[in-house]
């Protein structure tokens, strides 16, 4: 069980970040002072990449080979179904991709907050989306 083992300690650090990401999150959409969005998205940015590279590290596909092989049962079983599909997810999709929703999100947040137009959000989303990707 030792790769499986690993796979548990790695996903509860990757876990944690993405926990740190929540707090920051929920703190954008009730506390955040006006004018910090900018630097809200590039933490958040921040977090989203470090998490995205531990999902994507290469040695994470071989571990769940390994673990996958070790004939877990019950709980570690669906466990490791459950890091396959998320470590086949976070493979599939960019790391620039979230990062930058990250902060297009943030920013797009702060500006409903002040805006009077609202489909200028539901624009401005995508196009900041379109520039990552560029």
């Amino acid at each position: 069980m030792a790769a499986y083992s690993e796979l548990k300690n790695r996903f509860a650090q990757i876990s944690a970040i993405e926990g740190a990401a929540s707090m920051l999150s929920w703190d954008a959409e009730t506390f955040m002072p006006k004018g910090s969005a900018e630097v809200r998205g590039e933490q958040l940015s921040a977090l989203a990449s470090v998490a995205h590279e531990k999902y994507t590290a290469p040695d994470l596909g071989d571990l769940i080979a390994q673990a996958k092989e070790e004939n877990l049962e019950g709980w570690d079983a669906a466990n490791i179904k459950e890091m396959e599909r998320i470590y086949l997810h976070a493979n599939a999709v960019p790391q620039r991709f979230g990062s930058c929703a990250q902060q297009g999100a943030v920013r797009n947040h702060a500006r409903l907050a002040t805006c009077t137009a609202p489909k200028m959000i539901l624009i401005a989303l995508p196009q900041s989306l379109n520039r990552c990707l560029a």
